[in-house]
């Protein structure tokens, strides 16, 4: 979750470089209230991240102690306390999914080949987001990561046949690296959370999201007015059309 995350920000990142020529800070200028609106969303994923890993710090914590004493039964109900994030994350991520596919014709023009790269994260019915949607909508929380050269992989195959592997790979990954939140998170649960804290470094992963958000916010505030940015009343293109399972590209 957060290395699509990563990935999904820093491609943004690299569409927003300086301004540039007036033709450039044109078409910038007519993206303002639309690239405000996908920042807010980034920032609000980055944030849910945070809780999320905060919640799990909480259950290693309060389960440690229910394993050597037996007085803390609470903790096995550790699933609940995350599963609404989980959920919240989710949503976010498929508002975002949309965001992305409505804007990435014009981010390809202010960044040419880097937004096209992202497809096989985010266009047609097989995509990486979509895969991790569903497992979150099953009350799955991905407890593996793809990495960073996997999804670098799957950006460079495109839509080729090794893409579908590659996707097939990470799917995978996500469906089996999955813990749900519908059940009691009981000893291996723990063993398993213990492991994705130690291995994957979440909270790393999210201040190099904070830094990368840092960046835009940035480019935005240096790049655009406050007439630039606000949104105009009555706007359908801000209306979310991510419909809570999978989002439309």
């Amino acid at each position: 979750m957060l290395e699509l995350l990563k990935v999904l920000i820093e491609t943004v990142t690299r569409a927003l470089p300086a301004a540039g020529s007036a033709a450039r800070q044109r078409r910038l200028n007519e993206m303002g209230a639309e690239l405000f609106m996908l920042y807010a969303q980034l920032n609000e994923a980055m944030l849910c991240a945070e809780d999320i890993v905060q919640n799990l710090r909480a259950y290693v914590g309060r389960m440690a102690q229910h394993l050597e004493h037996g007085n803390d039964p609470y903790a096995l109900t550790a699933g609940t306390w995350i599963r609404d994030v989980v959920q919240q994350q989710r949503f976010t991520l498929g508002r975002i999914g949309s965001t992305m596919n409505r804007l990435s014709a014009q981010l390809n023009i202010l960044a040419p080949g880097s937004i096209a790269r992202l497809a096989p994260l985010l266009r047609g019915k097989a995509n990486a987001l979509d895969s991790l949607l569903t497992v979150m909508s099953r009350g799955g929380f991905p407890m593996a990561e793809p990495s960073a050269e996997q999804l670098a992989r799957l950006q460079e195959h495109g839509h080729d046949d090794a893409a579908f592997d590659e996707l097939d790979a990470v799917r995978s990954m996500l469906e089996r690296g999955a813990v749900s939140t519908l059940q009691r998170w009981d000893e291996p649960v723990y063993r398993e959370v213990v492991r994705y804290l130690e291995h994957e470094r979440p909270e790393e992963r999210v201040r190099e999201i904070r830094a990368l958000l840092e960046e835009i916010r940035q480019v935005l505030d240096s790049t655009f007015s406050l007439q630039d940015v606000l949104l105009k009343v009555g706007d359908r293109r801000f209306r979310t059309d991510y419909d809570g399972y999978h989002f439309r590209g």
